[in-house]
């Protein structure tokens, strides 16, 4: 048998001990991986979200396409990619696109991007908010949507909002 003398008190980890302290150890990592997601959506401030400018890219005998350029400042003190933005865009009180576009664009630290947004529409939904174009002068516009964020922590999506008035 081999000689066991220690200075001071040792205990030797058996198997079973060091499996105990294994799961222990796994089970600690998880908690602090699930508190830290916890603690970064906390403090995750959703971006200001603002049409900067609408532009006619082409229109057709059934329909059309728009660059819309979203400003979006980035209020947090860490960068953040936008993995995706889904929109509907409502031309006085009718819908005139609905889409999803997927790509990446990175929003720094504390600062403003734009973000240009293709939309694609069809001439009929346009008709009705053409009569109160003429009409009045005026028609108001609102884009609707949201954005999908891709963090460190994981992904987090946030609603966006902005409305307008088209004058003449």
């Amino acid at each position: 048998m081999a000689d066991r003398t220690h200075v001071g008190r040792h205990r030797e980890v058996t198997g079973v001990g060091r499996r105990w302290s294994w799961s222990l150890l796994v089970i600690a990592a998880l908690l602090s991986l699930t508190g830290c997601r916890s603690l970064a959506r906390a403090a995750f401030i959703p971006p200001e979200v603002a049409v900067a400018d609408t532009k006619v890219r082409n229109i057709g005998l059934r329909g059309g396409a728009l660059d819309v350029t979203l400003r979006v400042e980035n209020p947090n003190d860490f960068r953040l990619d936008v993995a995706a933005v889904r929109y509907t865009v409502w031309v006085d009180s009718t819908q005139v696109a609905t889409g999803n576009v997927e790509r990446v664009v990175t929003l720094l630290p504390r600062s403003t991007t734009m973000v240009e947004v293709p939309v694609e529409f069809l001439l009929d939904a346009l008709r009705v908010v053409m009569v109160r174009f003429v009409s009045s002068g005026t028609v108001p516009y609102r884009v609707t949507g949201e954005f999908r964020y891709v963090t460190a922590f994981g992904g987090i999506t946030r609603p966006f909002e902005s409305a307008g008035t088209v004058r003449r």
